[in-house]
């Protein structure tokens, strides 16, 4: 498992639960680019998720 430092920029806000597991992608800001990040609030934890190569850097590799 990689422990990474993980830059997310601005990110759209996802509802949790099923309806999001196929989404391949942000959505685009009003200024035509798209969302650099998703977010998704859980009660005890967000949950990034980056699409774009470049913005994941391992900082630990965790063996177990």
């Amino acid at each position: 498992m990689l422990f990474c430092d993980v830059i997310v920029g601005e990110s759209q806000l996802m509802a949790m639960g099923g309806q999001n597991g196929d989404v391949k992608d942000t959505n685009k800001k009003h200024n035509g680019l798209h969302y650099e990040s998703m977010l998704g609030k859980h009660n005890i934890c967000d949950i990034y998720v980056v699409y774009r190569k470049n913005r994941a850097y391992p900082a630990y590799l965790i063996i177990f």
